[in-house]
């Protein structure tokens, strides 16, 4: 292989050299959660700048460490002059000169050793590919020279490139900072040099320090077709990381909108659901192209490359043909609900026992089992006893897409308290689902459509949805009862109670029974460690925003009702009072105040009220207690003053999760993670490894 100085011998370069990100400007503009997890990574911290260059001539190796060499055009580039020392002190020039059309002349003049430094004093190492970066040949911090690849995808802060051969591991982010991708094409074949890093569990190469060279070819590569339920699991997602994909569908139907300019799609057969990105392009901004665009809206396939932000693989559609044959909801005629039958809707999801008053928020999630739009006009909805009098009917236009999941809620509009949801239609206050034991049916004037399995009394169930196991999502599987169970998913803040559930969109994978959680007063010590604890974060203020985060270790779900937190003084308490249940092996973060005062975006998964506050300088700790003042974990001592900036968490290293290592100072580090803002963080997740 030759060196890079040999290569720049011979090559005429366009050089634009540009400061590195600042902290916090890659975050997408119209992603409130900062959902894009390449907007949150390493360009708050990086202080070099990527070249990006154009290849003119054709690099030749000329073996001499000794000689000069020189070629001279008439060319548009500037003058560039590298020098370089090798080991044994012999001197080598290598000089390329061009007279551009404007008699504009500059130089760019690089110092280092002809062993390998790069023009940023980089290692130089053989060329290496995408496919040992991303299967784990190449660690994390290694350099690396990547020559050869293809861009499939830009945005301001990076661009995805790609092996010419594709397939699984083939694909990656490359960081350059923004601004610096002003000169790169889709297509364009490019040589890179950076260091690999994982931002937030995305793979990524950081060229800020390195460059990014376009050779002059370039070649559109064919996506790989996947499934639409290749990218639910890490196990079958991390291989198309950064890889150009393409699902399809007949049609392919938004079953689900989460936020953040994002959206779900299931294929006719619902063989799986797949979450589509807006980090390169958003339906959402094209009102134009794809009016109306909502649950129901349809495509016939998806292409782009994968990306991984907040613990799920995405889609990243990068131009509106990625998105062919666009179909609005409702785009022919619906079904009526009289020309069903039965199976064709299938009820997957139930909240009986919302925290709200009286009750009057119940709501019942619908599946569309059929390939086309059906409209719920006169959808008749019962409990078990299946009578007449004290039912609930869907009043009005309302249509539910082809595999598309739709909420009809009890009350009307006006009524209805949530705000991170809205039902497609409501049956009216005459239907009351009992909480301790119930079923629900839904029929047309003739026919049971579907009829759920039973449930019964459940202890703490209260803001718990019971979710049919989307494993098992038809209407024979939901009449047993074994298929179902209460969700462990947070959707929104009721009075300071935290809902379970995931209205509208598909169900989480598995089920897992929260009947039986452990209250606070069940533990011993050790049962729940304290993991993370932010004691000055910079976005907003310590009254608003301190938080710490604890690891469920006992075995069983917990329930924090009652958990006491207190400081190194054991003055001053605060307390857990919101019914908030945690699963065994699962992160939670508690946060000071309420979920009204709370200052972050990042939602937390519970409050401890007003005390303590935990100090800024000096030293303190985090305990936490029982109802009896038991104590259940404490930190070691934090060193407040030596944190590197306000905004960074002390975290326990990720290989020392447990009560007793937590206790010595030398196994917590401060985080480099950023999650919102300028703050840096893992709350709710797996911490960093401690270096």
């Amino acid at each position: 292989m030759m060196t890079y100085l040999d290569r720049r011998a011979y090559v005429l370069l366009c050089t634009l050299a540009l400061a590195a990100g600042c902290p916090g400007d890659d975050t997408s503009s119209d992603d409130t959660e900062g959902a894009d997890s390449t907007s949150t990574g390493s360009d708050a911290t990086m202080t070099g700048v990527t070249t990006v260059t154009t290849m003119t001539t054709a690099p030749m190796d000329t073996g001499s460490t000794s000689s000069v060499d020189s070629t001279t055009g008439d060319d548009d580039d500037d003058d560039v002059t590298t020098t370089g020392d090798d080991d044994d002190d012999d001197d080598t020039t290598s000089t390329t000169t061009g007279d551009d059309d404007d008699d504009d002349d500059s130089t760019s003049t690089t110092t280092g050793d002809t062993e390998g430094s790069t023009s940023t004093g980089m290692m130089m190492v053989d060329d290496d590919t995408i496919y040992e970066v991303q299967d784990g040949t190449i660690g994390t911090g290694q350099d690396v020279d990547l020559q050869g690849v293809f861009i499939t995808g830009i945005h301001d802060i990076g661009f995805f490139a790609q092996e010419p051969g594709g397939g699984e591991y083939s694909g990656v982010f490359v960081r350059v900072g923004s601004g610096n991708t002003a000169g790169l094409s889709l297509w364009d074949e490019v040589d890179i040099i950076g260091t690999t890093n994982e931002d937030g569990d995305l793979t990524e190469v950081d060229a800020q320090a390195g460059s990014v060279t376009q050779t002059g070819g370039s070649m559109v590569l064919t996506p790989a077709s996947i499934g639409t339920d290749a990218l639910e699991a890490e196990g079958t997602g991390e291989p198309w990381e950064g890889v150009l994909v393409q699902i399809s569908g007949a049609p392919l139907t938004v079953s689900g909108e989460p936020g953040f300019s994002e959206f779900f799609v299931t294929d006719d057969m619902d063989t799986g659901t797949t979450r589509i990105d807006n980090f390169l392009y958003s339906v959402y901004a094209e009102a134009m192209t794809f009016p109306n665009f909502g649950l129901g809206a349809s495509f016939s396939s998806i292409t782009g490359p994968v990306n991984f932000t907040f613990g799920d693989y995405k889609i990243a559609p990068r131009m509106e043909s990625d998105l062919p044959d666009y179909m609005e909801p409702g785009a022919g005629p619906a079904t009526s609900i009289e020309d069903l039958m039965p199976g064709d809707i299938v009820v997957t999801e139930i909240m009986y026992d919302p925290s709200c008053v009286a009750d009057d928020c119940e709501w019942i999630e619908i599946y569309n089992a059929t390939v086309g739009t059906v409209d719920l006009d006169g959808l008749i909805v019962r409990n078990s006893a299946d009578m007449g009098g004290m039912e609930g009917t869907i009043a009005g236009e309302t249509l539910l897409g082809p595999n598309a999941y739709g909420v009809i809620a009890r009350g009307d509009a006006m009524s209805f308290p949530y705000v991170s949801f809205t039902p497609l239609g409501f049956y009216g206050p005459n239907l009351g689902l009992n909480n301790d034991g119930d079923a629900v049916i839904v029929r047309n004037s003739t026919a049971i459509l579907d009829q759920t399995a039973a449930w019964t009394m459940t202890a703490n169930a209260e803001g718990f949805s019971w979710r049919l196991d989307p494993a098992t999502n038809d209407a024979v599987s939901n009449d047993m009862a074994a298929n179902w169970c209460h969700s462990p998913s947070p959707f929104e803040t009721v009075g300071m109670v935290d809902e379970q559930g995931s209205p509208g969109v598909a169900n989480g994978s598995g089920c897992e029974d929260f009947s039986d959680s452990l209250s606070v007063d069940e533990l011993i010590a050790g049962d729940l460690v304290i993991t993370e604890v932010m004691f000055n974060p910079a976005v907003c203020s310590d009254a608003t925003c301190e938080w710490f985060e604890i690891f469920n270790a006992s075995g069983s779900s917990v329930n924090l009702l009652g958990l006491q937190v207190q400081d190194e003084n054991f003055s001053a308490t605060g307390t857990v009072t919101d019914s908030v249940t945690i699963p065994a092996g699962a992160y939670a973060t508690v946060g000071v105040g309420d979920a009204m005062s709370w200052g972050y975006t990042t939602t937390a998964e519970a409050y401890f009220g007003d005390g303590p506050a935990f100090n800024n300088s000096g030293d303190d700790l985090v305990a936490i207690l029982d109802t009896m003042g038991n104590i259940i974990d404490q930190t070691a001592l934090y060193p407040a003053d030596s944190a590197p900036a306000p905004g960074a968490s002390w975290q326990l290293d990720a290989g020392n999760i447990d009560a007793v290592a937590n206790d010595m100072a030398t196994n917590w580090c401060f985080s480099s993670m950023m999650f919102e803002g300028t703050d840096v963080g893992t709350p709710s997740a797996l911490n960093e490894t401690c270096m």
